[in-house]
């Protein structure tokens, strides 16, 4: 082994498959910038939007996802129902939700705010 220059690793330290590693961050990155946008854009997103062969990075791209946005929830659709067998198949979906718990949305403090101000009109705007 010959002896590294100032600043590299020695080559026999270097690990097989770092640069792979780095072009699937690169990749999942990427996936999960896609899905970010269509899911800003009011889209269900599922896995079967997806080809096969990519859902194992769908699934990733969609943790950092939930991880960034945290109004993004999962709800369940139905894609297929078979009733003599009683079978169901269900797809988790995610999509975004604006109205979280304990958080109002402004177009509802509008609305209220416009109620609020018709009533006192409509009592004779005595207040």
């Amino acid at each position: 082994m010959t002896a590294p220059k100032n600043g590299e690793a020695p080559t026999a330290m270097a690990r097989s498959g770092a640069q792979e590693n780095r072009n699937d961050a690169d990749i999942i990155a990427t996936l999960a910038d896609a899905i970010k946008v269509r899911i800003l854009a009011g889209e269900f997103v599922g896995a079967l939007d997806y080809p096969e062969a990519d859902r194992p990075t769908f699934w990733a791209s969609i943790a950092m996802v939930l991880d960034d946005l945290p109004c993004v929830r999962q709800t369940w659709r139905t894609i297929a129902e078979h009733h003599v067998d009683g079978v169901r198949t269900r797809q988790k979906m995610f999509r975004i939700f604006p109205r979280q718990k304990g958080v109002i949305d402004a177009t509802l403090a509008g609305l209220l705010a416009l109620a609020a101000t018709c009533v006192v009109l409509l009592a004779g705007g005595a207040l």
